[in-house]
C-alpha cells in the first residue's frame, strides 16, 4: 500500500515546504516501513466521508450551526452546576476527588463532555454543545481557564503523562506511565476522548497545550512506548486539529527529521553489517520546538497589537481633522489582521464528533481510518485562529473525525 508523510499533497495544498521524507529511495522506504516511525506514515487511500465533513466543519467554526440557548457549560465551569448522569459532580469536586480514580475515569462515559465542551453533541445527551457565547465568556474568565488546565492535568495523569511546564505545554511521562500506557494502547475509546480534549484546548484558548501533547505522543511512539493503534489515531485524528499553521509546520518538521534520521541509521547499519538502533525524539528537541512556537506567538501578538494601535491613532487623527475617509485597501487589510488576532485566543470546534460509525471504526480496528481532506489555506496563522469570518480551513495533516467518546 502506498504511504506518505503528513506534508504529502494528498493531504491538501500544504503551505509548508516539500517533505524530505518523500524523496527517499524505495530501499530506504522499505527499511523505514519496518521501523517504529512507519506508523507516522498513513495510507494514501481509504477513509470516511463523515470524518472529512467533521474536520472541515471544525476548522470553519461550524458555519450556520444553531447555537444552544442554555449556559450549562458556563455554569459548570463556574462551579454552579454538577455534571450528569451520576456519578457526577461540580467541576472542583471532580478535579480533586477523581484524581487517581482510574477505574471510574475509564468506565464513566458522561463526564468528558462537561470537562471538555465543544461545539458538537457528544454521546451524553444530558450535556450541551458549547455555544460561541459560552466559549467567548470562558476564554475571558481567569478562574475557568485555571480549571481547564486542571481538567487537562487530570486526564494526562489518567493517560500516564504529566504537564511539566504549563506555559510551554511541555508534557513528560508520569511516574505511572507503564500501567497507564498499557491501558491507553488497548483502550480505543480513549482515542476518541483525546480528540475532544485537543479540540477543546484550542477552542478555549490553549494552542500551546495541543502542540506539547502531540510532540510527546510522537516521542513515545518513536520510543516504542505507544503502539501503532495510538499512532494511527494521532495521524488521522489528533494532528489535524492543530489550528496554528506554525505549529503544523513544526510538527511536520519534527516528524521529517525523525524519518530522515531513521533512514540514515538504516543505511549506516547496512553498510556496517549491523542492526540499526531506534531513532527517538529527545525531550530537549521538544523543548526547543515549543520555545520557538511560544516566541512566534508572542511576536504575532505584539505585531497585531501594534497594528491595532496604529489604526486607532489614524482614526483619531481623521476625527480631529473633521474628515472620516473610507479606509484604503491596505488599511482594511491591517484592520482585518488586527481584529483576527484580537479574536484569536485559540480556535473553535469539537472533538466530540464521535458518531456511532466512528466509534465502530475505532473498536473494529483499534484506531480510526479516515479520508484525507483538501482544505483551503488560511492567509495567516493568526487569521486561522480567529473569528468564523476570518477563519478558513487550514491545510496540512489529515482530517480526523470522531465524536468524543462513543463508548466514552
Amino acid at each position: 500500500m502506498a504511504q506518505r508523510s503528513l506534508s504529502t499533497p494528498g493531504w491538501g495544498a500544504s503551505p509548508f515546504a516539500s517533505s524530505p521524507s518523500r524523496s527517499h529511495s524505495s530501499a530506504a522506504g522499505t527499511r523505514r516501513g519496518k521501523g517504529r516511525l512507519a506508523s507516522l506514515l498513513v495510507p494514501a487511500n481509504g477513509g470516511s466521508t463523515y470524518a472529512s465533513a467533521d474536520i472541515k466543519a471544525f476548522h470553519a467554526d461550524y458555519p450556520g450551526q444553531r447555537q444552544p440557548a442554555g449556559t450549562k457549560n458556563l455554569d459548570f465551569y463556574q462551579n454552579r452546576l454538577a455534571s450528569t448522569p451520576s456519578p457526577g459532580g461540580l467541576i472542583d469536586e471532580i478535579i480533586v476527588g477523581w484524581q487517581g480514580k482510574y477505574s471510574l475515569l475509564e468506565r464513566h462515559h458522561g463526564f468528558i463532555q462537561y470537562l471538555f465542551p465543544i461545539q458538537e453533541q457528544g454521546m451524553n445527551s444530558q450535556a450541551q454543545p458549547l455555544s460561541k457565547k459560552e466559549r467567548d465568556a470562558l476564554r475571558k474568565d481567569p478562574l475557568a481557564q485555571k480549571r481547564l488546565v486542571k481538567c487537562y492535568e487530570l486526564m494526562l495523569d489518567f493517560y500516564g503523562m504529566h504537564l511539566a511546564d504549563e506555559s510551554l505545554g511541555f508534557v513528560v511521562r508520569g511516574s505511572n506511565f507503564r500501567d497507564r500506557y498499557s491501558n491507553l494502547n488497548f483502550s480505543s475509546h480513549n482515542y476518541l476522548r483525546i480528540t475532544r480534549i485537543l479540540k477543546c484546548l484550542v477552542e478555549l484558548g490553549h494552542p500551546e497545550l495541543q502542540l506539547g501533547f502531540l510532540l510527546h505522543v510522537v516521542r513515545e511512539i518513536s520510543a516504542g512506548k505507544l503502539n501503532s493503534g495510538v499512532a494511527r489515531s494521532a495521524v488521522n485524528y489528533w494532528f489535524p486539529v492543530l489550528r496554528d499553521q506554525g505549529d503544523r509546520r513544526r510538527l511536520q518538521m519534527v516528524i521529517d527529521e525523525l524519518l530522515q534520521a531513521e533512514v540514515a541509521q538504516g543505511d549506516a547499519a547496512a553498510a556496517a553489517g549491523g542492526e540499526a538502533q531506534p531513532v527517538v525524539l529527545s525531550e530537549e528537541r521538544i523543548r526547543q520546538v515549543l520555545e520557538e512556537a511560544r516566541q512566534e506567538r508572542r511576536e504575532r501578538s505584539e505585531a497585531a497589537a501594534s497594528a491595532a494601535s496604529s489604526m486607532g491613532d489614524e482614526q483619531q487623527a481623521d476625527g480631529r481633522n473633521g474628515s472620516v475617509s473610507s479606509p484604503q485597501p491596505s488599511d482594511l487589510t491591517v484592520a482585518a489582521g488586527a481584529n483576527a488576532a484580537a479574536a484569536a485566543a485559540s480556535s473553535a470546534a469539537a472533538d466530540g464528533g464521535d458518531a456511532a460509525a466512528s466509534a465502530a471504526d475505532h473498536q473494529s480496528s483499534g484506531a480510526p481510518s479516515h479520508a484525507p481532506l483538501k482544505r483551503k489555506q488560511s492567509p495567516t496563522a493568526a487569521e486561522a485562529d480567529s473569528s468564523p469570518r476570518a477563519r478558513k480551513a487550514p491545510s496540512s495533516p489529515p482530517p480526523p473525525s470522531n465524536k468524543d467518546g462513543a463508548g466514552s
